[in-house]
């Protein structure tokens, strides 16, 4: 690495700042280091003096001259930091003693050696994690050494570190070649351009870099072909059109997004889009013919998404099965009836919320939403398929796969006379044989599977059954296996069975 100080961040009596200039200062004896502070409290002026301009800083009023003294840190190499992370650790180690006093006697100590001798061979070890190391790159003394010492890395965690220039980044690489893991998050980058240098690396991440642009950022996902990017709590509020073509994965938490259509077109091969913890993040986009062809995973989680209609837009993805919705508005009710509009709308969905979605479960899912659709609609008319078809999404392919629910209309008086529903309990020994017993109950729709089965029990005498559910006479059989759920979250109505199989 170049010994130009120019651009290199350091520490002095616990301020970071970077190098803005090197050099002489008019009308003042030496060399001066013009500097631009991260703190605005040290900042004099913005890289003036006696009206003569001998750098500019990147935010006003945070410049400063200062004496190139002994005490100025500007970091170390990744070597450097290696040996003093992992040999400095590993011989810390051995001292470890071999028998330490317990309250009941001595306590013998046994396995720190094999850690110690594992740690310091620096040639074996594949992960580097060199986080918070003042790390500034590859130093020209030690490049070479570096080239056979750390040969065998792939993942390298640079966070928190001294690095500035993209410049550095590419001498890490070229000289580490083997690097398909790189974490340079929270590092202190100027503006990331376009390079020909030709580098890949497979997992970049460069969260909290809130001086980083998304031009900044997607420059640096081109220039090493990455195929997953992270750029989080980076206060990133707006995304301009770049293409990224070789991205797969990426994850844009806890930014200021209010919109994420732009990368609809950019980014043809996104296969997983994270956006969670966007608070500004309150509607779902049209999107148009083409927009995220192979997108399968998108993750909403603690967005400010309200509305269903939104909701109902992500049916414009056609290749996505994997969706999370956790603590949005949408969601924030009955978390049963939210599942069910859910996977009722989106038809292609497998996972939500990190649960599989079974077959028996969209079965009963969509049935629900079939069922709530309906209650909803007060004046259903002479064609309630049409009706409800006018407010929520694909009904009428649920219709013709499930049929229309029998209850409909107006919601009844809230009375509990007019709450109650009809059941009828019933006992046999499969689903297909006549009851052995039979008794007419009328039950609140709020009681819990659970608190039904004493009624089971005494009808059966037998503690050991389970509880099915039919709602019309040749309707399918639903197994009740949820203790917690609600009889209302059938939406059954007056007329339905209930069978304990013994």
């Amino acid at each position: 690495m170049s010994g130009d100080l120019v651009g290199r961040w350091f520490c002095i009596d616990g301020e970071e700042g970077v190098v803005r200039y090197s050099g002489p200062v008019d009308d003042t004896k030496g060399t001066w280091l013009g500097v631009e502070w991260k703190s605005p409290e040290r900042g004099k002026h913005s890289g003036t003096h006696n009206g003569k301009e001998y750098f500019v800083c990147s935010v006003p009023g945070r410049g400063s001259f200062i004496r190139h003294i002994a005490r100025i840190d500007f970091g170390q190499s990744v070597l450097s930091a290696a040996k003093a992370r992992y040999i400095a650790d590993a011989e810390e180690l051995t001292n470890v003693p071999k028998n330490i006093d317990g309250r009941r006697g001595k306590i013998e100590v046994v396995g720190f050696d094999k850690i110690a001798r594992e740690q310091g061979q620096l040639t074996s070890l594949d992960v580097l994690w060199l986080d918070g190391r003042r790390v500034f790159g590859i130093s020209d003394a030690d490049r070479e050494e570096t080239k056979g010492t750390l040969a065998a890395v792939h993942t390298l965690v640079l966070a928190r570190d001294f690095l500035t220039q993209w410049s550095q980044v590419e001498d890490i690489l070229h000289t580490l070649p083997n690097i398909h893991t790189l974490d340079l998050s929270a590092n202190h980058f100027d503006k990331i351009r376009t390079s020909t240098e030709q580098h890949h690396v497979e997992t970049l991440r460069i969260d909290s870099s809130p001086e980083l642009s998304w031009l900044d950022a997607a420059n640096a996902a081109n220039n090493l072909a990455v195929r997953s990017l992270s750029f989080g709590w980076s206060g990133l509020a707006e995304i301009a059109p770049i293409e990224l073509a070789f991205v797969e994965e990426l994850h844009l938490e806890c930014n200021q997004l209010s919109d994420f259509a732009t990368l609809g077109m950019c980014l043809p091969n996104l296969r997983t889009l994270n956006l969670s913890g966007n608070k500004n993040l309150k509607t779902i986009p049209m999107f148009k013919s083409g927009m995220f062809p192979s997108l399968h995973t998108l993750n909403l989680t603690s967005t400010q998404v309200a509305s269903w209609a939104d909701v109902d837009n992500l049916a414009g993805l056609p290749s996505l099965t994997t969706l999370h919705l956790t603590k949005t508005p949408v969601v924030s009710g009955d978390y049963n009836l939210a599942r069910a509009q859910a996977i009722g709308r989106l038809l292609q969905l497998e996972k939500l919320d990190g649960t599989m979605i079974t077959r028996e479960e969209r079965t009963e899912m969509e049935r629900y939403y079939l069922a709530h659709c309906a209650r909803s609609i007060e004046e259903p008319g002479d064609d309630l398929a049409a009706a409800m078809a006018m407010k929520y999404q694909n009904i009428a392919v649920l219709a013709h796969k499930h049929g229309l629910p029998a209850t409909a209309g107006k919601p009844k008086p809230a009375t509990l006379r007019s709450r109650l529903v009809k059941f009828t309990l019933q006992v046999a020994s499969d689903l297909e044989s006549e009851p052995t017993s039979e008794q007419e109950k009328s039950l609140l729709p709020t009681m819990q599977v659970r608190q039904l089965k004493p009624l089971l029990i005494r009808l059966a005498k037998n503690r050991k059954f389970c509880v099915y559910l039919r709602e019309e006479e040749q309707g399918p059989w639903i197994e009740l296996d949820n203790d917690t759920r609600s009889l209302g979250f059938y939406s059954i109505g007056d007329g339905a069975v209930l069978r304990a199989v013994v």
